[in-house]
């Protein structure tokens, strides 16, 4: 009788664990779509010639980052033309954006974009291109809220094709939402303190 018991309890486990398989391996590599992302794309660091970016709070006016000649980055903006970048804030910023990793799903439908930030108008728009102008990731960047107990910062994003929006770690819309004095060289002259 015990024996027929514990039979019967291997089938049942045996049963579950079939049809979990089915729904998180075989059904999704079957060409059904996931409700999460594993990431938001998937881009190698030498392709991206030039970043757009468009700051909510200077109302959506374009910041071109560019490299010039295939060496040095340069801004471009209506006030500014070709001016060197600071390069540490900017590959500071170009690797966040290529590691950038979901963490959860905030909003699947655009019926709440607006809580999250994530519309045209709200947010803080960020194109990567490579050299011929094809758009390799089209991000809108919005809310940014800060976690005590972590002490770390969310943002919530969401690609431009993509309805849904999703949380990810770190400061981005901190480090995105701003003007074209973020991103130029700041310093004046460079040279060692016993040579003055």
């Amino acid at each position: 009788m015990l024996r027929e018991i514990n039979t019967r309890i291997l089938l049942l486990v045996l049963l579950l664990l079939g049809v979990l398989l089915y729904f998180t391996i075989w059904r999704d590599s079957a060409g059904h779509e996931k409700t999460f992302r594993d990431e938001f794309y998937s881009i190698d660091s030498a392709q991206v010639k030039s970043i757009l970016i468009y700051p909510q709070s200077t109302k959506h006016e374009e910041i071109r980052l560019h490299l010039v000649n295939g060496s040095k980055w340069a801004v471009k903006t209506k006030a500014v033309d070709d001016a060197e970048v600071d390069t540490v804030v900017l590959f500071s910023v170009l690797k966040t954006m290529l590691h950038l990793k979901p963490q959860r799903l905030a909003a699947n439908d655009k019926e709440r974009w607006k809580e999250f930030n994530v519309t045209d108008s709200l947010s803080t728009e960020l194109k990567m291109l490579d050299g011929n102008g094809k758009v390799l990731a089209d991000l809108l960047v919005g809310k940014f809220s800060y976690n005590q107990q972590t002490r770390g910062g969310i943002t919530y994003v969401r690609l431009s094709d993509d309805e849904k929006v999703y949380a990810v770690e770190g400061f981005l819309s901190l480090l995105l939402n701003q003007g074209a004095d973020r991103w130029r060289n700041k310093m004046v002259l460079a040279t060692v303190k016993a040579n003055l």
